[in-house]
């Protein structure tokens, strides 16, 4: 099994924190929200789909332009 990995996103408008977790081959997206300086409520949703299988393609067929 591999070292856990993640980042976690701070800011200013809620949710405070965003981000995600990886561990092994599974995927966790993070959320949280500042309660008071020293505490902050998070959750954690297991993701079943992979990052690249989230993000649909950018440009079709016809490439970057597809205006035309």
């Amino acid at each position: 099994m591999s070292e856990p990995q993640g980042a976690i996103f701070f800011w200013k408008d809620e949710p405070h924190i965003t981000g995600y977790l990886v561990i092994g081959d599974e995927h966790f997206e993070l959320v949280g929200v500042r309660r008071s300086a020293i505490k902050t409520e998070f959750r954690g949703r297991q993701n079943k789909k992979l990052p690249h299988e989230q993000q649909g393609d950018l440009f079709n067929e016809r490439g970057a332009d597809s205006r035309k």
